[in-house]
């Protein structure tokens, strides 16, 4: 019983985790200024205090603060493309056991 239940809820998780990286990608790409599939510096501090977005990154538990501080090392020291940009996110979840932030 506790094996399906601990799969249950890593499926239910990662169901979760897709639903939010669908929306994650469609925001970001609607807030590409210049639609170059890129977020520069200037775009990601927008997208940062963007009130949608702060609220999906509470819901993936993302540690905001930490995501903030390492803005030099999410978008490098130009831009990276939205699919990158999701991925990064995903990594300052604090569900995660070793994040970034403890590197």
């Amino acid at each position: 019983c506790e094996v399906v239940s601990v799969v249950a809820r890593e499926q239910t998780e990662m169901i979760k985790v897709d639903k939010c990286k669908e929306k994650l990608t469609a925001l970001v790409h609607e807030m590409d200024d210049n639609n170059d599939m890129m977020i520069s510096r200037a775009e990601f501090m927008n997208i940062m205090v963007n009130p949608e977005m702060v609220r999906m990154l509470a819901e993936l538990e993302v540690d905001v603060e930490s995501f903030i501080q390492y803005a030099d090392f999410v978008c490098g020291h130009e831009v990276c493309d939205i699919p990158k940009f999701v991925d990064i996110v995903m990594l300052f979840r604090s569900s995660n056991n070793a994040t970034v932030k403890d590197v």
